[in-house]
């Protein structure tokens, strides 16, 4: 239960999301890193895989959450 309310992992969570959105959009990181622009429907794509995986902790959040509890 400890991993799932880890406000370590939540921040890291947040901190791969802001980088995912600077790599692929700005020109610096792009640059640095040799990835190439997308658009906002790839960005969608990826971004969709992103979304999934939260509700997919979230639900195991939850999941561990009610079998402590029973």
């Amino acid at each position: 239960m400890s991993t799932f309310d880890s406000r370590q992992m939540n921040w890291v969570a947040l901190a791969q999301f802001v980088l995912a959105v600077l790599v692929t959009q700005m020109d610096g990181f792009r640059r640095l890193l040799g990835t190439t622009e997308i658009d906002a429907r790839q960005f969608g794509w990826a971004l969709l895989a992103a979304v999934a995986l939260l509700l997919l902790w979230e639900l195991g959040k939850l999941a561990a959450r009610r079998s402590r509890g029973a």
